[in-house]
C-alpha cells in the first residue's frame, strides 16, 4: 500500500512547484518600448537580426469594406492583432543597398532595388533612374503566414502590447493570412502595403 505521508508529501511539492511557477511568471518584466518608429527598426535590420511588428487588423483590413478577398482572408480567424516579420539579405556578396533583399514573414526575399529599365504596360523611366509611378511599380497581392492573437488569455496587465499579442500567439498557435503589395514610389523608394479593394493599400510601418 502506498505510504500516506508520502503521497502527501508529493501532493505538497507539486502544489508549491506551481505556486512558485506562478509567482516567477507574474514577475516577468514587460520592458518599455525604446522605439520612435526609426532608429530602432533601423539598427535591427542592419544587424542583419529579424525585426518583428504587431499592427492592428481592423486598421489595416477594415472590416467595413468586407468583400474584397484580402479583407475577407485577414478577418477569417477573427485575431484582432497580428505579426510581421522583416529581415535584410545581401542578394549577393556585395553589401550595397542595390544587392539587399528584405524577406517578409515566410515570403521568398524581395529585391529592394526598384525595378529595371525596361517595364510592360507602357511604363516609363524618369531622368534619373528610378521608374515613375504607375501599375508596374506595385506588385501583385501575395499573401504571408502570420501570428496572430489578442492580447487577453494569460498575459498579466502590465504586459506592453507586442508582448503579449506575441506570447498569446505562440500558446493558441493563432495565425493569419496576411495579403500584401510592395512597390517603389516616384523616388525609387521601397514600400509595403496591405492589399484593399481598388488598390486602396495602408502602408505597413516597419
Amino acid at each position: 500500500m502506498f505510504p500516506v505521508k508520502t503521497a502527501a508529501r508529493i501532493a505538497f511539492a507539486s502544489i508549491f512547484a506551481w505556486i512558485v511557477l506562478a509567482l516567477v511568471y507574474a514577475g516577468l518584466p514587460s520592458p518599455p518600448p525604446r522605439d520612435n518608429g526609426t532608429d530602432y527598426p533601423t539598427k535591427v535590420l542592419r544587424s542583419g537580426k529579424t525585426l518583428t511588428r504587431i499592427y492592428k487588423t481592423d486598421i489595416y483590413f477594415p472590416f467595413g469594406e468586407s468583400g474584397h478577398e484580402a479583407i475577407d482572408k485577414a478577418h477569417i480567424t477573427k485575431e484582432s492583432n497580428f505579426a510581421l516579420s522583416f529581415t535584410l539579405t545581401p542578394t549577393s556578396s556585395i553589401t550595397k543597398s542595390e544587392a539587399l533583399s528584405i524577406t517578409i514573414s515566410d515570403k521568398s526575399p524581395i529585391p529592394l532595388n526598384p525595378p529595371g529599365n525596361s517595364h510592360q504596360n507602357g511604363g516609363h523611366k524618369t531622368k534619373d533612374g528610378p521608374p515613375a509611378t504607375s501599375p508596374e511599380t506595385l506588385s501583385k497581392p501575395f499573401t504571408v503566414r502570420s501570428p496572430a492573437g489578442d492580447k487577453d488569455g494569460i498575459n498579466l496587465p502590465w504586459f506592453e502590447e507586442a508582448d503579449a499579442v506575441l506570447l498569446g500567439a505562440s500558446v493558441s498557435s493563432g495565425r493569419m493570412y496576411i495579403t500584401l503589395r510592395t512597390r517603389w514610389n516616384e523616388n525609387g523608394q521601397f514600400e509595403i502595403h496591405t492589399d484593399g479593394p481598388g488598390w486602396v493599400c495602408i502602408p505597413i510601418p516597419s
